[in-house]
């Protein structure tokens, strides 16, 4: 259709099929826990049948990245650097049916300040059912990759530490937060690790990271963690 009788501009219309596929545009950049921009290794993964999709470098001028990924899977995403704990997260685009932008931002640690106790490591992409704590098959990836750090660190003391928020009992959530920590140190084991390397501890409600007023603030507070003891 012409706007109008001098412009060459034109619209056409394309059949449903033929038009081209949603997407999800996600970009930020990866900085260390001083706000230094890093080159590193980004790998996103299919979390519902732990296939790896594809990888990229950051720019090593300004650690930014972009990926562009269709609609309809659940992706994690693996961020790593040599003499860094890589960090992973997830974006679960199953019900999404419009194309997004998303903004994801990546913070690496340095392994030696986790190895000297004095950083605790969020383990993102561990799912479990709502109220249960039996570890859905999408966590494996993650815990693989902790369970390859433990075994290459034979002399640490690992503390697996499971977190609520702060809706319900506190004797619910301290019993459901100490489930699942020992849930994901059962797997540990099963993979290898050293049982004596490692401890489980529910902390329930009492160590929150963000607001729980807010329904992402008691996302960010329903976690599993990791660290180094002394």
């Amino acid at each position: 259709k012409f706007l109008d009788n001098q412009s060459d501009i034109h619209y056409i219309y394309l059949p449903e099929k033929t038009r081209p596929d949603k997407v999800a545009i996600i970009k930020g950049v990866v900085t260390d826990i001083n706000g230094n921009t890093l080159q590193a290794d980004i790998v996103w993964e299919d979390l519902d049948n732990n296939t790896k999709l594809g990888n990229l470098k950051t720019d090593p001028a300004t650690g930014e990245y972009i990926i562009t990924l269709p609609l309809g899977k659940n992706y994690g995403f693996y961020v790593s650097k040599t003499a860094y704990y890589p960090v992973s997260d997830n974006l679960d685009l199953s019900n999404f049916d419009q194309n997004i932008t998303v903004v994801k931002n990546f913070q690496l640690i340095d392994e030696q300040q986790i190895i000297q106790g004095q950083a605790a490591i969020q383990l993102h992409n561990v799912f479990f059912d709502f109220d249960k704590y039996d570890l859905k098959s999408t966590s494996y990836p993650e815990l693989n990759r902790l369970a390859e750090f433990i075994k290459l660190h034979p002399d640490l003391k690992i503390e697996i530490s499971g977190h609520t928020d702060n809706r319900g009992y506190d004797y619910y959530n301290n019993n459901l937060s100490q489930d699942r920590a020992t849930a994901v140190k059962d797997y540990l084991i099963s993979q290898g690790c050293n049982q004596a390397q490692l401890i489980s501890k529910g902390y329930g409600s009492t160590k929150p990271i963000a607001n729980n007023t807010t329904d992402y603030g008691r996302q960010q507070n329903r976690r599993v963690e990791f660290k180094v003891l002394q």
